[in-house]
């Protein structure tokens, strides 16, 4: 009841997000509210991989004690290099004393942006569209959901048998996953790279498939020619 309380006295031009962290801290649990609509609910992983990285010697694991661990060394160097210039006022009248302590406070400034950066696209992946705020338009989001339908049509193989009765009924997503593939932005931004994100996502509705009956197997599918497709909608 206090969730449908909540719920009915959100304003209607309000979104609001709660993140939570799991018990065991390898998940995120991240829940999107809005007026008139059910919760909508993702798991995370922290440490997840699609099958194109199982093989990748290259990929790291960055876990919550990972992150954890990188912001407290941060913190920590942070208050050492302010009690330094405050404790030591002569210290920081020597030649060079002033230089080196703003490259030591921009270098910490870069490490936080690196965590941030990690947190953003390993934990959230391209599922950072949930957090959006873009203004909902939903004759757009029909088009396309219509494109999108239709690139699965021409790429999924369990949309192309030849035989009608071999054919299962295909999954109807919910309209939520198409806003968090236009959450993502258009690509337009030469510095903006979508390519993981979208594959992240593609992935996701392939999974949301299996589940719900209409199979594909992942090496049967070209996901770079999906992601692709992405970009001309």
């Amino acid at each position: 009841m206090l969730q449908l309380d909540f719920l009915k006295d959100l304003p209607h031009s309000w979104t609001a997000i709660s993140v939570t962290l799991s018990a065991c801290f390898d998940h995120l649990y991240i829940v999107r509210y809005r007026s008139g609509q059910s919760p909508f609910i993702l798991k995370l992983p922290l440490q997840r991989q699609n099958a194109q990285d199982i093989n990748d010697e290259k990929e790291e694991d960055f876990g919550y004690a990972d992150a954890k661990g990188e912001l407290m060394d941060i913190i920590k160097s942070s208050d050492a290099n302010v009690h330094q210039a405050r404790d030591n006022p002569e210290l920081m009248q020597s030649k060079g004393a002033k230089s080196r302590w703003w490259a030591e406070r921009e270098a910490l400034d870069q490490r936080l942006q690196t965590l941030l950066s990690n947190m953003e696209n390993l934990w959230l992946g391209g599922f950072k569209g949930i957090f959006s705020r873009q203004i909902q338009r939903p004759e757009l989001l029909a088009r396309f959901q219509q494109s999108f339908e239709k690139i699965l049509e021409k790429h999924l193989p369990s949309r192309q048998r030849a035989s009608k009765r071999q054919q299962p009924k295909n999954v109807v997503l919910d309209p939520r996953i198409y806003e968090l593939f236009v959450g993502l932005g258009d690509g337009a931004d030469e510095e903006t790279d979508l390519e993981e994100p979208l594959t992240d996502l593609l992935y996701f509705v392939v999974d949301i498939m299996q589940f719900k009956g209409e199979a594909n197997a992942y090496d049967e599918i070209d996901f770079d020619a999906v992601s692709r497709k992405r970009y001309s909608i």
